[in-house]
């Protein structure tokens, strides 16, 4: 539902003609980034276990933190530019980001089923 809703304000906002509020983005991005900054510190000693523990450690969490430090430094490009293209530009390394590594958690997860059905088949 929140992505539902984030999607319509853009399309709205993209029918509209209007642009991405700058300080809005940096404010929220910075909680945001404390937030996660704090979370991964908190994770950091399930890092070397599971699968699953090290996907929401450092994956889900490290992409979060990066996601916001992208949007910092688009809330400041939009207020300096005036413009709504850095928010649309820096969209894409953010994108890129979480792609590479859910397929860096969908290998890991593969590589431990493996490992798994090789313990379990071995006597």
């Amino acid at each position: 539902m929140l992505g539902l809703g984030v999607l319509l304000g853009v399309v709205w906002r993209l029918v509209m003609g209007s642009h991405p509020e700058g300080v809005w983005m940096m404010g929220i991005a910075f909680v945001a980034l404390v937030v996660n900054a704090t979370v991964l510190r908190l994770l950091e000693r399930f890092r070397h276990g599971e699968v699953h523990l090290r996907a929401t450690s450092r994956r889900f969490t490290r992409v979060d933190v990066i996601a916001n430090l992208a949007v910092i430094v688009s809330g400041v490009l939009v207020l300096l530019l005036h413009s709504a293209g850095p928010d649309l530009v820096m969209v894409r390394p953010s994108r890129a980001t979480c792609w590479k590594e859910a397929l860096g958690i969908l290998r890991e997860a593969k590589e431990a089923r493996v490992a798994a059905s090789v313990w379990i088949l071995k006597p």
